[in-house]
């Protein structure tokens, strides 16, 4: 359609973007990509956004869990 890489898009993901609307085809009203439409859509999926997520809520989730096990009271 010509707008591919020169058009803004909606987007999904924190911390970084990994679901991406594609321009010109979006519902009526809809702020942002969905993951549904990823699948069975036009929407697309960038793995290069999705890795730094996961490892980032990863990390985020071993920090807790961390805390949390050297937190407990001694029994």
């Amino acid at each position: 359609m010509g707008c591919e890489k020169e058009c803004i898009v909606e987007s999904s993901g924190w911390p970084t973007p990994y679901f991406y609307d594609y321009p010109g085809i979006s519902v009526a009203k809809r702020v942002e990509a969905d993951p549904i439409a990823v699948f069975f859509g036009p929407d697309t999926f960038v793995i290069s956004g999705f890795v730094p997520t996961l490892l980032f809520w990863l990390m985020a989730v071993y920090i807790a869990a961390y805390v949390v096990r050297t937190n407990r009271p001694e029994v």
